[in-house]
């Protein structure tokens, strides 16, 4: 007998010829081997395929599965090269108790779900196609029930919402790696960088539900037990995160469900993890979310993922983007404002923009500093406003974030009240010469020994021109005539500086 099951095995494998074998009873391995030999394909016939508990299969070709069911309770390995293809036409199931080990292998079958209940899961050495839609592991197992990755193992198939792992997901191996994980119609990937060992092991599902009473590995996690500085958790989400073989320190990336409720700030929100030393929920890490249409990221480097049961989101106390110790306004020796600030510390700014004001009602842009990024040391700034308002300046700072958002400074003030002003009879005028127009200028005696500049700017604002330094003849009213050059009609302003006493004081023009 042992002879004729050799002379079976042995015809098996070299028919290569004859490329499809039935089994005729879905029970037929109970208490046999088969062995497929690489080209050879075998299939079931549609039926449903199991294979008993003293069973072995050893998959070196190509075995095909059209039935609904397969189910494994004893010894099934494939090898390298080797494929294990699900076709059926409606919902596919491994089940068993003992995991099934594939190389390659295919779930395609439509549209139709595909479920894992098998004990143990199963274990894939090369590469799964996830071309099906949503794919089911044992949710009340993480270690035993789940689609288990080996080292270098990869899947393929574009994720969504409509296709993932509704389940758990083990990775084995220094792999960068994507979980493609959902849950209730909702794919939220889970990212990690490469571990630092190939014997490393990591077990993620993500929950659409409540961290504080779902997670079947971690216990309970209640959402009042908070760590310093974190106000609250969402309790609509997480990710059950199990180690399962240490090293697992890497970066992590969450991609969460994200709507305009309390967890959409940028400011705020933040990765938090139960830490399972502590029995409370902490904050990971410092980086902010980046939020798309209906989801969003948030990516911390380094993560001792050891130290964490579940991940998920939570609300920290609110920070300023920019603590800001001073801002300050004060004349400096040219009768200029000298404006400062100084910040503690600053979170995304981008810049800070320096608006002035006659009125507290309408301010204008009048010059900018970039801001530090990020940092959480001393900064100082300055900008002088070379051209202050006759009368009392207002002023504030507009600082803006990299995302657009802003906030306003206090609001500090600066009076300059030493213009020169009409009572100094002080004139200028222009003089249309078809030549060339030029501006006239009349100074009081009382100028005298005085030097003067003369700037002229557009309605944009633009100075068009600006004149020698010069001074008038003591005793006697003096007069200038300065060839300015306008070249276009319209209205100008001409500012007369007196540089000895520092006053000035403006005239409208137009040419």
């Amino acid at each position: 007998m042992k002879s004729f099951s050799k002379i079976l095995f042995f015809l098996i494998g070299i028919v290569a010829s004859k490329n499809i074998f039935a089994q005729s009873s879905s029970t037929k391995n109970t208490a046999n081997q088969i062995y497929i030999s690489p080209n050879v394909q075998w299939s079931d016939w549609g039926t449903n395929y199991s294979n008993g508990t003293s069973g072995n299969v050893s998959n070196n070709g190509t075995f095909i599965f059209y039935g609904r069911k397969f189910t494994n309770s004893g010894k099934y390995s494939s090898s390298a090269g080797s494929k294990d293809s699900f076709i059926s036409a409606t919902i596919d199931t491994i089940a068993g108790t003992f995991r099934p080990r594939f190389y390659d292998v295919v779930f395609n079958n439509g549209s139709n779900n595909f479920a894992i209940t098998n004990d143990s899961g199963i274990y894939v050495a090369h590469n799964i196609n996830l071309a099906s839609s949503i794919v089911s592991t044992v949710r009340s197992d993480s270690s035993t029930g789940a689609l288990t990755l080996a080292d270098n193992a990869t899947y393929t198939g574009a994720m969504s919402n409509t296709k993932h792992v509704n389940g758990y997901v083990t990775k084995i191996g220094n792999d960068a790696f994507i979980f493609p994980t959902g849950h209730s119609g909702k794919y939220h990937p889970f990212t990690i960088s490469a571990p630092s060992s190939t014997s490393s092991a990591l077990s993620v599902a993500y929950y659409y539900s409540n961290p504080a009473t779902t997670d079947p590995t971690g216990g309970s996690h209640p959402l009042t037990n908070l760590a310093t500085g974190l106000t609250s958790v969402d309790n609509s989400q997480f990710w059950d995160v199990v180690t399962v073989q240490s090293p697992m320190i890497v970066d992590v990336t969450i991609n969460f469900e994200s709507i305009a409720n309390q967890y959409h700030n940028t400011l705020t929100t933040r990765m938090v993890g139960w830490n399972v030393t502590t029995a409370k929920w902490e904050i990971i890490g410092t980086a902010m979310p980046n939020y798309l249409t209906n989801n969003g990221t948030i990516t911390n480097s380094s993560v001792d993922l050891s130290r964490y049961s579940a991940l998920g989101i939570g609300n920290t106390i609110e920070v300023l983007p920019v603590e800001l110790v001073s801002f300050t306004a004060q004349k400096n020796n040219d009768n200029q404002s000298l404006l400062q600030w100084e910040t503690a510390s600053e979170t995304n700014n981008d810049k800070f923009i320096v608006e002035r004001s006659a009125d507290l009602i309408s301010f204008t842009e009048i010059g900018e500093q970039a801001g530090a990024g990020n940092s959480h040391v001393t900064h100082d700034y300055s900008l002088i406003d070379a051209q202050p308002l006759n009368g009392i300046n207002y002023y504030r700072l507009k600082q803006m974030n990299f995302d657009g958002t802003y906030e306003y400074s206090k609001i500090v003030s600066l009076t300059f009240d030493n213009m020169m002003s009409a009572n100094d009879d002080v004139q200028v005028e222009l003089l249309n010469s078809i030549n060339e127009p030029s501006l006239k200028i009349t100074i009081p005696a009382d100028f005298s020994n005085t030097s003067f500049v003369l700037e002229i700017y557009n309605e944009a604002g633009q100075i068009v021109k600006q004149s020698e330094q010069f001074s008038v003849d003591g005793g006697s009213y003096s007069i200038k005539s300065l060839g300015l050059g306008f070249a276009e009609h319209g209205f100008y302003v001409a500012v007369l500086s007196n540089i000895t006493q520092k006053r000035k004081r403006t005239f409208k023009v137009i040419r």
